[in-house]
């Protein structure tokens, strides 16, 4: 919980057991206080569901680890036979008076470097599907994130969210970043057309910009 004046009004940030943000309380100069809330009645219910679609995405991607290993061992499998059919054949041609068990022998690992080739075909195309289950995991995580409380009520809680860090770069002077956007106190930042303007607390080195 946090309290702030800028001598006209006094506010608070009211935040939850799990620190996230429940909303603000403002008190005017003529002592009325007005109350802004800043999630949706479902909200445990939608983070819940994220958490379960995120936790459904690990596993996928587990999966798809699992299975791009066993198709690495089935390469190395079928390199192995590759090598035993030229040392056969190497064989076959040094010793004529073995010639006949030696490309039985030749034919035998022909038949194991296929085996191994499908195998590893098989590993591939099962590394291939399990990549699709991790990122249709990851999209349900970011539909259920984004949609499962309605459009609407995601919508108006970005933008509650963004206007309490509007409020809270201007009255304590300092770069809020939130949600891939960095809200930046007006006696900091200026904005015309389309160029942005720092104050002299900022700094720019290489490709850095240091916000302060």
């Amino acid at each position: 919980m946090a309290n702030n004046s800028d001598g006209s009004a006094v506010y608070e940030v009211k935040v939850g057991e799990d620190d996230y943000i429940d909303g603000l309380d403002v008190t005017e100069s003529d002592g009325s206080i007005t109350t802004y809330l800043f999630r949706p009645a479902n909200y445990d219910e939608v983070e819940a569901a994220r958490k379960r679609a995120e936790s459904a995405a690990l596993l996928a991607s587990s999966a798809a680890g699992t299975a791009k290993t066993q198709a690495y061992d089935a390469n190395v499998a079928a390199g192995a036979a590759r090598t035993a059919a030229a040392k056969c054949s190497t064989a076959t041609e040094n010793a004529n008076a073995a010639v006949q068990k030696a490309n039985a022998a030749n034919d035998t690992a022909s038949a194991s470097t296929a085996l191994a080739s499908n195998a590893a075909a098989a590993a591939n195309g099962a590394a291939s599907h399990a990549e699709a289950a991790a990122n249709q995991a990851l999209q349900i995580a970011n539909s259920v994130a984004q949609g499962a409380g309605g459009e609407s009520d995601i919508a108006e809680l970005r933008r509650q969210n963004g206007q309490l860090a509007t409020m809270l770069a201007d009255a304590t002077g300092k770069f809020i970043y939130m949600d891939g956007t960095v809200y930046c106190p007006a006696s900091k930042a200026s904005v015309s057309g389309d160029t942005v303007s720092f104050g002299g607390t900022c700094s720019v080195s290489g490709s850095t910009v240091t916000l302060a």
